[in-house]
Parts: C-alpha cells; structure tokens; sequence
C-alpha cells in the first residue's frame, strides 16, 4: 500500500487566507510515492479536476506513467491550495521567461513542484520557492561531475553511497535555479553545496531542506527574508487512497 506523505514546516511570521482571511503558519509540502501502481482507471477518475491546458499537457505524454505523474502533480497542488487556502477553483498558470509557472488568480501564493520515475513533490509557500525531487541513477555519476564544483565532486567521489551523495547535490542545485526562477540555464557548476551537510541551512538568502529516502534524494528551497523558516515542522502521512477518495468527495471545482 503506497502513502501520501506531506511535511509542514513552520514560519515564524504568518500568511493569510486570500479567501477566508485566515491566518497560517505553514510552509507546506506533499510528496507521493509509486505513482505508477495506481490504476489507470482509477487515474482517469480524476481528470475532471485538472485544468483544459493541464489535460493537453497530460495527454500529449506517450508514456502512462508520464500521465500519471503530470496528473498528480496538479491535484497535489488543487489539495495544497484547498486545504490551506480553502480555493476551490481549478487553478490557472501563468509563466516567466524561464518557463516557472504562477498562479495567475492568486500572485501572492507560490508553488512548486517535481517529479522523478516514482514520485511527486508539489509545494506551498508566501514566498518564491523552488522544489526538487530524484531518484539515484543507475548509471555511472561520474559521466555527470560537469555540474559539480570541485570540492563537490571530491566529496562525491570519497563518500560511501556515491549516487546519494550525488542525486543530493544535484537537488540542491535545481531546487535553488527553480526558486530564483531561471531553472537549469544556470551553470550548475557555479553553485556549491558542498559545505553544506545539515539537514536545513542558509545559502545566499535562502533556505533548504533536504533529505534522502531509499531510492531518491529531495529539496525545498525558499527564498525569504526570514532567517529561520525551515526550521521545525512535522510530517503527516496519509492513504494514497484517501488523497484520491478525497479529490472525488471534495467540492473542488471541475472542468
């Protein structure tokens, strides 16, 4: 049986409600696992509540397991901004000139999200933030070690799980593109983690998370003026049935 896991992470300041005025606390993030073992009926079920231009992208995939996580990426973010936000509408992008997607209706909300073979990681923030999510490769790392800096690449060559150490690096570095905004057109080379080995930290004003699962690497990245935003927090695990009994007995608008 697969989970939805979501990790909130607590502010010091707070953001409200664009609908209700509500006042909140969270920075919050929903990852969910083996995507590819949810049925494709049950995946049809659900493509009422994405958006017309979500639909096109979702079919224009060839690969099943493509749509699968093109899909749940969006519903992720359609839980993230209900439950938090309490928005119901379906939600409607628009882009910068590096392609990072907005909420057109709601430009104060900022999301993000990634996905890799088996997994997606969409994220809520009052502030820009870039996300990350990969598994190790099953090929040789080292074909890779262009986008590492020099102390990086020594760090990943000396350590004990090389392709963790990697695909972590690797997470940092386009979590942060994606949060200032310019994606991988960085040099990727030019940005180094490689003093950095907590689990939370602070690089050139903004602020990681990172962690490492079995067979893949994460990281958040938020760009704020407040020193201490990732620091704290929980994480909650719910049924990948229950996130999808709740997409089709919620309210949420569909197309």
């Amino acid at each position: 049986m697969h989970e939805l896991t979501y990790t909130a992470i607590i502010y010091t300041d707070t953001m409200q409600s664009l609908e209700t005025g509500v006042i909140m606390n969270l920075f919050i993030c929903c990852s969910l696992y083996e995507i590819s073992s949810i049925g494709e009926a049950q995946a049809e079920t659900l493509l009422p509540f994405v958006s017309e231009n979500r639909l096109q992208k979702i079919q224009a995939y060839h690969f099943d397991k493509d749509k699968k996580l093109s899909l749940f990426a969006f519903l992720l973010l359609r839980y993230l901004l209900n439950t938090q936000y309490h928005i119901k509408k379906i939600p409607e992008f628009s882009y910068n000139g590096y392609k990072k997607p907005y909420l057109a209706d709601f430009p104060d909300i900022y999301f993000n999200f990634s996905h890799c073979d088996d997994a997606v990681l969409c994220a809520i923030s009052s502030c820009e933030i870039g996300t990350d999510i990969q598994n190790f490769p099953e090929f040789n790392i080292m074909e890779l070690t262009s986008v590492l800096s020099d102390k990086e690449k020594a760090i990943v060559t000396s350590a004990e799980n090389t392709k963790a150490t990697f695909t972590r690096f690797w997470c940092l570095k386009e979590s942060y593109l994606k949060c200032v905004g310019t994606g991988i057109n960085g040099r990727l080379e030019n940005i180094s983690f490689a003093d950095f080995i907590d689990r939370t930290f602070t690089y050139n004003d903004c602020y990681f998370t990172t962690g490492l699962k079995s067979r893949h690497a994460y990281s958040l990245c938020c760009r704020t003026e407040h020193n201490n935003c990732l620091s704290g927090g929980k994480i909650i695990q719910l049924k990948t049935e229950s996130f999808i009994d709740w997409v089709l007995s919620s309210n949420i608008q569909k197309r």
